[in-house]
C-alpha cells in the first residue's frame, strides 16, 4: 500500500496485490457457480481499504493499466460486508434471527458509527440495548470482533477488475480528498510560529490501511510544494517477520520519501511524516521583507537629518511609503497548495502584514503630522517589532524540536 498526499490535501493510495483467481469473488452472482476462473467472462471484486464512514469527495481509482477501475458503492459493499459478517456469526454458534439481522444491518449501515459504544457488551454478552441477542455462553473470535468494530466506523472499499487479470501481480490506485484535523490549542499555534519560522519541525500521523493484509507494506509520501519532507518513518513491525530494506525511515530529504515493511499483525503505531519550511520561498520572502521594514525604519530615525525632512516632506513622503506595503501584499498572493501547507505559511504571511502594516502606520504619522515626539515613539516600536521579526527568521533552523502531532 502506497499512501500519497497530493496537492489540495488529497490522499493517494497504490495496492500491489495479486487478485485471487476464485469464481467466489464474481461480481454477477451468476458467475460465482463457475468451477473454473478461466470460465468467469465478467469482473472479479477486490477488496482495496477499510475507509472512514463519510462523504468521499474526488473519488477516483485506476487498475493497473491506468483504465478507470469501478468501484462497489458503499451500498453494495455493505451488502456483502453483512451476508459475510452473518456468516461467521452462524459458524460461531449464532443463529440466524431476524433480530440478529436488524442489529447487524445497523452497525454496518452508513450512519453506524454511532452503535461503536454497545459493541463490546454485544461482543461480550450478547446483549443489545438490554435485549439477549444470542446466547450469553457463546464465544467470538477475536478477528470477528474487531471486524464488527471496524465495519461499524468504516465501510469496504471494493474495486473491480476483469476476471482474466486474477493471479496476475498488478498495482491498483485509488484517491480521494484527504482532511486533517486542526489543533486549535493555544499552544498549538504558538509552536506553529516556532514551525513556519525554522525553528522546529511539525510531525503528522497518517492511519496504515491493512499493511498486514499484503506481501509488503509500501509507503511513499509526496512533497508538498513549498515544504520539505525531513523523515518518513513507519512502526517497526511487532512479529519477527524480515524487513524489506535496512531501515524503516526515510530521511533523504529527496521530492517523495519512500520507506516499506513487512507485518504479520496490525501494528500498534502509525506512520508518521515530518514537515518543515525550508529557506526557499515565502520564508525567504518574508525574511527580505522583514529586513527591509527594519532597514528603512532604521534610517528614518537615524539618518542624519531624515526624520525632519521626512516630517518636513509629509504626504509625497507618504506615498513613498505607501507604494512599499501594496509591494508586501502583493507576496499574499494565493497560490495552490493543500491545507497542510497553508497552515504552516500562515505565522508567515501574518508578518508580512505586520510589515505592511508598519509601513501604513508610517505613512499615516506624515500626512496626519504627528507630532515629533509620538512620531519618534511609533516609529522607534515598529524598528523593534521588525528587527525582532528579522531575527527570529534568521536564527530559525537552531533547534531540532518537533511540534506537536496532527491526527
Amino acid at each position: 500500500m502506497h499512501p500519497l498526499e497530493g496537492e489540495r490535501g488529497r490522499l493517494k493510495h497504490s495496492m500491489d496485490c495479486t487478485p485471487v483467481p476464485d469464481p467466489l469473488l464474481a461480481y454477477d452472482a451468476v458467475e460465482r457457480d463457475k468451477e473454473s476462473i478461466d470460465e468467469v467472462r465478467g469482473l472479479l471484486m477486490v477488496p482495496l481499504a477499510f475507509i472512514a464512514k463519510g462523504p468521499m469527495r474526488h473519488l477516483d481509482a485506476v487498475d493497473a493499466r491506468g483504465n478507470p477501475m469501478p468501484l462497489l458503492g458503499a451500498a453494495e459493499s455493505n451488502a456483502i460486508m453483512l451476508d459475510t459478517v452473518l456468516d461467521l456469526l452462524e459458524l460461531s454458534g449464532v443463529e440466524q434471527t431476524a433480530e440478529v439481522l436488524r442489529v447487524i444491518r445497523l452497525i454496518i449501515a452508513i450512519d453506524g458509527m454511532g452503535q461503536s459504544a454497545q459493541l463490546p457488551e454485544l461482543c461480550q454478552t450478547g446483549r443489545w440495548e438490554g435485549e439477549q441477542i444470542w446466547p450469553e455462553n457463546i464465544y467470538l473470535p477475536n478477528d470477528l470482533v474487531d471486524l464488527l468494530e471496524r465495519l461499524a466506523s468504516s465501510f469496504l472499499l471494493i474495486g473491480l477488475v476483469p476476471a482474466r487479470q486474477s493471479g496476475i501481480r498488478q498495482i491498483l490506485k485509488f484517491s480521494y480528498h484527504w482532511v486533517t484535523e486542526e489543533d486549535t490549542s493555544l499552544k498549538s499555534r504558538m509552536l506553529s510560529v516556532l514551525v513556519a519560522t525554522g525553528w522546529a519541525g511539525k510531525e503528522v500521523s497518517m492511519n496504515m490501511h491493512m499493511p498486514h493484509a499484503t506481501a509488503s507494506y509500501h509507503l511513499e509520501f509526496h512533497t508538498p510544494s513549498q515544504l520539505d519532507v525531513r523523515n518518513l518513518r513507519i512502526p517497526c513491525p511487532d512479529a519477527s517477520t524480515p524487513v524489506h530494506g535496512q531501515i524503516l525511515s526515510d530521511a533523504s530529504g529527496v521530492p517523495v520519501a519512500h520507506v516499506h515493511g513487512t507485518y504479520e499483525i496490525q501494528p500498534g503505531g502509525q506512520a508518521s511524516v515530518r514537515l518543515a519550511v525550508p529557506w526557499r520561498g515565502l520564508r525567504m520572502i518574508t525574511l527580505f521583507v522583514t529586513a527591509l521594514t527594519a532597514l528603512i525604519f532604521s534610517l528614518a530615525l537615524f539618518l542624519d537629518g531624515a526624520t525632519p525632512t521626512l516630517m518636513k516632506q509629509g504626504g509625497s513622503a507618504a506615498a513613498l511609503f505607501l507604494a512599499v506595503p501594496a509591494v508586501f501584499i502583493s507576496f499574499l498572493a494565493a497560490h495552490s497548495e493543500n491545507v497542510s501547507t497553508s497552515r504552516m505559511l500562515v505565522p508567515l504571511r501574518f508578518m508580512l502584514v505586520v510589515c505592511a502594516l508598519l509601513l501604513f502606520a508610517m505613512a499615516g504619522s506624515l500626512v496626519g503630522q504627528l507630532r515629533h515626539g509620538p512620531l519618534v515613539l511609533l516609529w522607534s516600536v515598529s524598528l523593534v517589532v521588525s528587527v525582532l521579526l528579522t531575527l527570529l527568521l534568521v536564527l530559525g533552523g537552531s533547534f531540532t524540536r518537533i511540534a506537536p502531532t496532527e491526527q
